[in-house]
C-alpha cells in the first residue's frame, strides 16, 4: 500500500487509501456491534435497548452508517457526506422533539469514533497496513465526527427554535381566547392549553402594564413562564397578560415587586372562562391612572382595581358626574377653585366620617379647629342640604368624582 500524503486542500475522507474503505465495509456489521457496545458502555441512559429487536434495528441503522462513511472514503474532493449531515441534523432535532439535551447524543458520537478508532488500530496491527493509513483515517474519522456533531447541533437549536415559535403562537391563541367575549368552554380552554404547554387554572386575573415614567419607553423584560403575556415591541401598546390563581398561597410573588421600570394593574379574580372581564377592568383602571383620576404610586407594586372601585364606577358615564356635580356641588362650584378644592375635601372627609371632628382632622391631617371653622363655612354654603341622609350618598359620590377630576388637572399641569 502506497504511503499517504498529506493535501491541506482535500478534505481528510478523500486522502483514506481505498484498500482501508474497503476493509471498513467488509466488517461493516462487526463494526457496528463494536459502536454500539461502546456507546451502552460509555452512555448507558442513551444506549439502553432492551429489546432484542430494538437492538437489532440499532445494528442495522449504525450498520448503514459505517457503509455510507466507507463509501465516502476516497472520494474526490468535493464530495461532501451531505447526506449523513442530513441524518445527524434529523437526529439532533428528533433529540430537541423528545425534551432532551444534546449532551447525552454527543457522547454517544465520540464513544462511537473511540471505538472505530479502536477496531482500525488492532486491524492496522494484524494487516500490517502502513502508519500513514491510519493516520489518514483517524483525520477523516475526527473531520466527520465535527461535522456530524455541528449537523446534530444545528437540527437541534433549529427544533427549538421551531418549538418555540410554536408555543408562542400557540400560547397568543390561547391569551386571546381566554379573553373571547362570549367566552370559550372549559373544555375547549383546556385543549388549547394543552397545546400551548400551560395548565389551565381554577381561576385568574388579568394584569396590565403601562411604564412607570411618563411617556418613557422601556424595554419589557421577561416574566415567569406560568403567566401568559402579550408584550407588543411597538411604542403605544400596553403589554398585558393572565396571572393564574392569583389567590394562591404566595398570591403574585413576581408582582410584588413588578418588572423595573414597570406599573402592573391588576384586574379582579375571576374563573379561567371570564378573562374578558378581569382584563376589562383592568384595562380601565389602567385608563384612569393614565388620566390622572388614580394617582401614579410612587413605591413598587401592583396597583389593584378593588381599590378603586368608586372611581371605576363614577368614570363610567363621564356626563354622570358632571351633572352630579352641577346638581349637587353649585354651591362649591360657585368658590374660587383652590377654595373650592379644599372645602370640598373637607365635606368628603366629613361623610366619610360621620361629620366626627377629630377623626375629620386626622385625616386631613390639620387641627380639629380648623375642621370647624370649615365646617360652619359648609353650613353657611349648603344649609340643610349638607346633612339630609337621603342625599348623602349622591353628595359623596359628587364630591368623589369631582375632587379626582380637579387631582387629575392639577396633576396635567404639573407635568
Amino acid at each position: 500500500m502506497a504511503p499517504v500524503t498529506s493535501d491541506a486542500t482535500r478534505p481528510p475522507w478523500s486522502l483514506v487509501p481505498a484498500e482501508t474503505a474497503a476493509l471498513l465495509r467488509r466488517h461493516q456489521q462487526e463494526l457496528a456491534i463494536e459502536i454500539i457496545g461502546e456507546v451502552e458502555a460509555q452512555v448507558p441512559e442513551f444506549g439502553r435497548l432492551d429489546a432484542v429487536d430494538r437492538r437489532a434495528a440499532m445494528v442495522e441503522a449504525v450498520r448503514g452508517g459505517v457503509a455510507e462513511f466507507a463509501g465516502l472514503l476516497g472520494a474526490p474532493a468535493a464530495r461532501r457526506p451531505q447526506h449523513l449531515i442530513d441524518r445527524f441534523a434529523a437526529a439532533g432535532a428528533e433529540e430537541a422533539r423528545a425534551g432532551r439535551a444534546l449532551d447525552r447524543f454527543q457522547a454517544a458520537l465520540r464513544a462511537g469514533a473511540r471505538a472505530v478508532l479502536r477496531w482500525l488500530s488492532v486491524q492496522s496491527e494484524r494487516l500490517r497496513l502502513p502508519r500513514s493509513a491510519y493516520r489518514a483515517f483517524a483525520e477523516a474519522v475526527f473531520a466527520a465526527l465535527d461535522e456530524f456533531a455541528a449537523a446534530a447541533a444545528e437540527g437541534h437549536r433549529r427544533e427549538l427554535g421551531r418549538q418555540g415559535e410554536d408555543r408562542r403562537r400557540n400560547r397568543a391563541r390561547l391569551l386571546s381566547l381566554l379573553t373571547m367575549d362570549p367566552p370559550l368552554t372549559p373544555e375547549a380552554l383546556a385543549d388549547v392549553a394543552a397545546q400551548a404547554d400551560w395548565t389551565l387554572p381554577r381561576t385568574m386575573a388579568a394584569v396590565v402594564f403601562t411604564p412607570r415614567e411618563v411617556d418613557a419607553n422601556p424595554a419589557f423584560p421577561g416574566l415567569p413562564s406560568d403567566v401568559l403575556v402579550d408584550a407588543p415591541d411597538h411604542r403605544g401598546a400596553a403589554p398585558w397578560g393572565i396571572v393564574p390563581d392569583p389567590d394562591r398561597p404566595g398570591g403574585l410573588p413576581f408582582l410584588a415587586e413588578p418588572p423595573e421600570r414597570w406599573i402592573a394593574v391588576v384586574g379582579p379574580t375571576v374563573a379561567a372562562e371570564e378573562g374578558a372581564i378581569s382584563l376589562r377592568w383592568a384595562r380601565q383602571t389602567l385608563g384612569l391612572l393614565e388620566r390622572g383620576i388614580i394617582a401614579r404610586p410612587t413605591v413598587r407594586g401592583p396597583i389593584s382595581w378593588a381599590d378603586h372601585l368608586p372611581s371605576l364606577v363614577l368614570f363610567q358615564n363621564e356626563e354622570l358626574h358632571r351633572m352630579m356635580a352641577a346638581r349637587r356641588l353649585t354651591p362649591l362650584l360657585k368658590l374660587r377653585p383652590r377654595e373650592a378644592e379644599r372645602l370640598g375635601g373637607t365635606l368628603l372627609a366629613c361623610l366619610q366620617h360621620g361629620f366626627h371632628v377629630k377623626n375629620t382632622a386626622q385625616a386631613l391631617q390639620v387641627h380639629p379647629q380648623t375642621v370647624r371653622y370649615r365646617m360652619n363655612q359648609l353650613e353657611a354654603l349648603f344649609g340643610d342640604d349638607l346633612h339630609a341622609v337621603d342625599r348623602r350618598l349622591e353628595l359623596e359620590m359628587a364630591l368623589h368624582a369631582w375632587l379626582a377630576t380637579l387631582a387629575a388637572g392639577s396633576r396635567t399641569v404639573g407635568r
